[in-house]
C-alpha cells in the first residue's frame, strides 16, 4: 500500500497481509491517495481522500496503553457515585420494568443454546433477555439507589448459574441471546463486582472469560478482519471488546483481546453503516442496531482511548436522521420494519453523545422523558442538548452513500416529506428490500404513500413472498408483479442528478436492478413545492412487457379530479393522475396473496396500480401526485412539455425532468 500526496510524493509504502491500513499517529490535515499493489499483478487504481482541522478523532493519542489511566470502577460511570439530577426521572421507570420482569432461571434456557432459527429463536432469545435484564436493571438500580435489595437478586441469580453454569448460549446457534449474556455478566461485573465476596467474583470474572474465548471462536475474528462483511458479527465483536474493556484490568485474555481488535474495530465501525449516516438494513435496523449497541460503545469509551462516537459513520447519524428519519416520521423509510414509525427511545441517546448541531436540534425536539430509561441509567449519561434551530437552509438532502434523497416543504417540519431510493451498495440483501426507485410520501405525521406489508418475522411466508418484494412497493413492475431480484446486488443504480432550490428535480438511474429483465430505467422526480410530486418512469426492454405502476396508501381511492383521490380530504390526503405513458387500467384492493399472520398490523394495507392495457418493449409513463388535491386538473402533458399551475417542465430524451 503505497499513500502519497495530492501531488503524488510517496509519504508511506506498507507492506500488509490485511486489507486495511491504520496509521499509528494521525495524518496531518491535507488531501492524500493510496493505491494498492497486489504482488505480481499491476497496481490498482488511486484513490483520493480529504482530511480537515476539524475531521473527527477516533483515539487519544495521549494515553500509551489501550485502557485509561486511573479508571475507577464502575469504569462504565467514570468512577462517579451520583446520578445527574437531570435524569433522576428515569430511576422510577427502571425500578417498575424491574419489578414486571419474570424471574427466569438459568436452568430453563438451555434450548437458547441450540435454537438457532424461526420464531423459536427469537422466543429463546426473549428469554434471555428477561433473564439478562435482572442483571442490568438490578446492577444499575444499586448504583443508583444503594438499595441492599437489589444486590441480594442480583447474587441470587448468578447462583442460578451453578458450579457448572448451566445456561451457556452458543453465538453460533443464538448470537443474540449469547451477546445478551455476556454483556450482562461483563455490566454486573463492573457495576457490582466489588460488593460481591471474593469467590463469586472470580467465579463471574470465569464466566466472561469463558464468553470471550467462545465469542473469539464462534466469530473467528482473524477471518472476519479480512472480509468484514456481516452487521451481526459487528455487533458481537462490539458486546466481546466492550466485556474485554470492563474486564481488562484483572484478565490477561480480555487484554489480549483488546489488544489484538479494539483499535481496528473502533476505525472499521459496523460494515452496513454508511460514512453520510445511513445504514445498508433500512431505518428501522439503523434505529435497533443504535439502541442495542449504545452500552457497548459506552464502555469502550469509558475504559479505552477510544471513542466510537466519532466514527463518521456515527459522527454523521445525526443529520441523516434530521433529514429522513425526522421527529415524529411515521414510518422508518426501507427495508425490514419499515412500518415502524421513528422510536425517540432509539434515536435520543446517540444524540446525547455525538457532538453535531443536527444531533442537538433533534435532541430538543423531545422532552427528557422521552428517552429510554434503561439507557439514561446504565452509564454516565451526557447533560441533555440546548434547544437550537434546524441547522441548515436546504429543504432537501442527498445522502449518496446510502441511497436516500429527502426532500421536505420545509426542514424541520411535519407539512410534507418525501422519500427517495437508489442505493449503490445493492438491493435485497439480507435485511433490505428489493425496492430501488421506490418513494414514499408522509404529511403531518401520516403516511399518504408508502411501502405494503409488515415485519412478522424473519423468514416468514408474507416475508419472503410479499413483504421484501417490488410489488409491495411504489416501483414498477410487470407481467403481473414481476420486478428485482431478491438476494442480488444491483449494479449501476445510483442518482443520476440532484438538484435543490424554491423545488427539487432528481432521477436514478434503476436498470441493474432488475437482473438484466431490463435494458432501461431512469426514474425522474420533481417536487414543486408545496404540494406536487411529478413522477416519470422512461423504461425499454428487449421482451415486450405489460407495465404495473404501483401505489400504496393507508386508504382506498375513488375517482375524482381527472385522476383518483384517496378516501381523505384536506391536506392529508393524495390525488394521482397519469398524464403520459401507455393506456392504463387502475386496479386497486386491500387483499395480499400472501397475508401476515393473525395479529400482526399492516400499516399500508392497500395496493393499487395502473396497468398497462398492452406489452409494450418501451415505455415513458409520467404521473403527477397532488398533496392534499388541490391541482390536478390543472396538468396538461405535450411533446415533452408538463404544464401544471405556473409550472413548465420538460420530459428529455435522457429521463431527466427539467423545470424552466
Amino acid at each position: 500500500m503505497t499513500l502519497t500526496d495530492r501531488a503524488g510524493k510517496v509519504l508511506r509504502t506498507v507492506d500488509t497481509q490485511d486489507n486495511h491500513y491504520i496509521a499509528p499517529q494521525p495524518l496531518a490535515p491535507g488531501e492524500y491517495c493510496w493505491r494498492v499493489e497486489m504482488r505480481g499483478r499491476s497496481n490498482g487504481p488511486s484513490n483520493c481522500f480529504h482530511i480537515t482541522p476539524d475531521s473527527p478523532k477516533l483515539e487519544d493519542f495521549a494515553e500509551s496503553a489501550l485502557w485509561r489511566k486511573g479508571l475507577r470502577r464502575p469504569f462504565i460511570f467514570n468512577g462517579k457515585n451520583r446520578t445527574r439530577h437531570e435524569w433522576r426521572w428515569a430511576i422510577p421507570r427502571v425500578e417498575a420494568a424491574y419489578r414486571r420482569l419474570e424471574r427466569v432461571g438459568a436452568t430453563s434456557m438451555k434450548r437458547a443454546a441450540s435454537v438457532a432459527v424461526g420464531k423459536e429463536s427469537l422466543d429463546a432469545y426473549q428469554e434471555v433477555e428477561h433473564w439478562s435484564n435482572q442483571l442490568l436493571y438490578g446492577s444499575m438500580l444499586h448504583y443508583h439507589t444503594g438499595q441492599p435489595a437489589y444486590l441480594s437478586d442480583i447474587r441470587a441469580v448468578l447462583a442460578d448459574l451453578g458450579a457448572g453454569d448451566v445456561f451457556t448460549p452458543s453465538y453460533r446457534d443464538n448470537p443474540r441471546a449469547a451477546r445478551s449474556r455476556l454483556w450482562a455478566l461483563a455490566y454486573t461485573y463492573d457495576v457490582v463486582g466489588d460488593d460481591l465476596g471474593t469467590a463469586e467474583r472470580n467465579r463471574l470474572r470465569l464466566r466472561i472469560e469463558q464468553g470471550i474465548a467462545s465469542f473469539v471462536r464462534d466469530i473467528d475474528i482473524n477471518a472476519y478482519r479480512q472480509r468484514p462483511n456481516n452487521a451481526t458479527h459487528a455487533n458481537g465483536i462490539a458486546t466481546l471488546l466492550a466485556a474485554a474493556a470492563l474486564l481488562a484490568p484483572d484478565s490477561a485474555i480480555a487484554r489480549e483481546v483488546l489488544s489484538r481488535h479494539l483499535r481496528w474495530y473502533v476505525y472499521a465501525g459496523n460494515p452496513f453503516g454508511a460514512q453520510d449516516g445511513g445504514y445498508l438494513s433500512g431505518g428501522a435496523y439503523l434505529q435497533w442496531n443504535l439502541v442495542n449497541n449504545l452500552p457497548q460503545w459506552d464502555a469502550i469509551r469509558a475504559a479505552t482511548r477510544f471513542n466510537p462516537y466519532q466514527h463518521i459513520w456515527l459522527h454523521n447519524v445525526p443529520r441523516f436522521f434530521a433529514y429522513a428519519l425526522p421527529p415524529g416520521a411515521p414510518e422508518s423509510l426501507f427495508g425490514d420494519g419499515h412500518e415502524t414509525p421513528v422510536d425517540p427511545n432509539h434515536v435520543l441517546g446517540l444524540m446525547d453523545r455525538v457532538a453535531s448541531p443536527y444531533a442537538a436540534w433533534y435532541a430538543a425536539q423531545f422532552p427528557r422523558t422521552a428517552r429510554k430509561p434503561a439507557v439514561v441509567l446504565s452509564s454516565a449519561a451526557p447533560a441533555p442538548a440546548a434547544a437550537v434551530h434546524f441547522p441548515a437552509k436546504a429543504d432537501a438532502a442527498l445522502f449518496p452513500d446510502s441511497g436516500i434523497v429527502a426532500m421536505h416543504r420545509q426542514a424541520g417540519g411535519r407539512e410534507v416529506s418525501i422519500y427517495l431510493k437508489a442505493d449503490p451498495r445493492g438491493s435485497s440483501i439480507n435485511h433490505s428490500h428489493a425496492d430501488q426507485g421506490a418513494f414514499l410520501i408522509h404529511a403531518n405525521g401520516k403516511i399518504l404513500a408508502g411501502s405494503n406489508g409488515a415485519y412478522d418475522w424473519y423468514g416468514s411466508p408474507h416475508w419472503k413472498h410479499w413483504y421484501r418484494n417490488t410489488v409491495a412497493h411504489n416501483v414498477v413492475t410487470f407481467d403481473g408483479g414481476q420486478g428485482q431480484p431478491l438476494g442480488s446486488a444491483a449494479p449501476g443504480v445510483r442518482f443520476v442528478d440532484f438538484n435543490t432550490g424554491a423545488n427539487d428535480t432528481v432521477a436514478a438511474d434503476l436498470t441493474g436492478a432488475y437482473g438484466g429483465a431490463l435494458t432501461r430505467y431512469v426514474r425522474g422526480w420533481a417536487y414543486l413545492r408545496p404540494n406536487l410530486l411529478v413522477v416519470r418512469d422512461l423504461l425499454a426492454s428487449a421482451t415486450p412487457r405489460r407495465w404495473e405502476w404501483n401505489l400504496h396508501s393507508t386508504t382506498g381511492w375513488h375517482a375524482a379530479r381527472g385522476g383518483y383521490q384517496q378516501m381523505g380530504e384536506g391536506a392529508r390526503s393524495l390525488c394521482v393522475k397519469q398524464v403520459g405513458g401507455p393506456d392504463s387500467d387502475f386496479v386497486e384492493g386491500d387483499a395480499q396473496r400472501w397475508p401476515l399472520e393473525r395479529g400482526k398490523r399492516n400499516a399500508v394495507p392497500w395496493h393499487a396500480r395502473f396497468v398497462a392495457r398492452a406489452p409494450s418493449a418501451s415505455a415513458d409513463y409520467l404521473f403527477v401526485l397532488d398533496i392534499g388535491c388541490r391541482s390536478l386538473p390543472a396538468a396538461t402533458f405535450d411533446k415533452g412539455q408538463l404544464a401544471i399551475d405556473r409550472y413548465r417542465i420538460k420530459a428529455g430524451p435522457d429521463g431527466l425532468l427539467r423545470i424552466e
